[in-house]
């Protein structure tokens, strides 16, 4: 018979890395790729700007919104 404690640990061990796929983040490729593409629709996307947009895009995923500064900032939107 299976301890239901060590069950428990087991599957959390398992799951940890499966729920951390649901955050919503992107790889640094995929977020490249779509910083791409405001940096192609906007003037105001500086080098600086870019790299600001892949982190964002990074830690949140489709939730990253440009801001509509002047030079661009981005922020997880609520």
């Amino acid at each position: 018979m299976l301890n239901p404690v060590r069950a428990l640990r087991f599957a959390l061990i398992l799951g940890a890395p499966l729920l951390g796929a649901c955050g919503g983040k992107l790889s640094t490729q995929d977020a490249a790729e779509r910083c791409d593409i405001e940096r192609g629709n906007k003037l105001t996307v500086t080098d600086e700007a870019y790299q600001a947009c892949i982190a964002c895009f990074e830690d949140c995923g489709d939730n990253c919104a440009a801001a509509g500064t002047t030079p661009e900032t981005y922020r997880c939107a609520e």
